[in-house]
């Protein structure tokens, strides 16, 4: 997919990526998930949930890997997690050839996620 900038537009996407706003609003981001991270991490390690788990792969960018000591395969896992509202991916979407077991391990991706809504996904993560 390409996108046509005209004008104006190129204009001002030259200026943000010049004149230092688009490192400000990187440096923003960076606060902003660490923190977003540092919560989920911390509630999860505050919940029930936290004798059933272990994180792997938290220490940078935009995700963190859940692994889940559960016996639902990892469709029923984020089948069921779906149903709760929770959006998620099992690490065995990510395979060029699928494992042939199940991984049990969840890619949670906090880009998005505000500090708000930790503790409920917390809570929606420990019903399946």
């Amino acid at each position: 997919i390409t996108t046509r900038l005209v004008g104006s537009e190129m204009c001002i996407r030259d200026r943000f990526m010049t004149d230092g706003s688009l490192a400000r609003h990187i440096s923003r981001m960076r606060t902003r998930c660490r923190g977003v991270r540092d919560a989920l991490l911390a509630a999860l390690a505050a919940s029930p949930l936290a004798e059933r788990y272990t994180v792997s792969a938290a220490d940078g960018g935009l995700h963190f890997l859940l692994h889940l000591r559960t016996t639902l395969s990892d469709i029923a896992l984020c089948a069921a997690l779906a149903e709760r509202g929770v959006r998620v991916r099992s690490l065995r979407d990510y395979y060029a050839v699928p494992p042939a077991a199940d991984t049990h391990t969840l890619v949670i991706s906090y880009a998005g996620l505000s500090a708000d809504c930790v503790q409920e996904l917390v809570r929606r993560l420990d019903t399946v």
